[in-house]
């Protein structure tokens, strides 16, 4: 993982009563998991 410190904008971030969506734009490759809040599976 990679841990940066920056200023997210609104415009990047969207969320629902159920699900969170952040857009990004990196120079390196990006993998998306999806995570089950209740039984913690991928």
């Amino acid at each position: 993982m990679t841990k940066a410190r920056a200023r997210i904008p609104n415009s990047a971030v969207t969320v629902s009563s159920t699900a969170a969506h952040l857009a990004v734009t990196t120079t390196f490759p990006v993998y998306r998991y999806v995570v089950n809040i209740i039984t913690a599976e991928f």
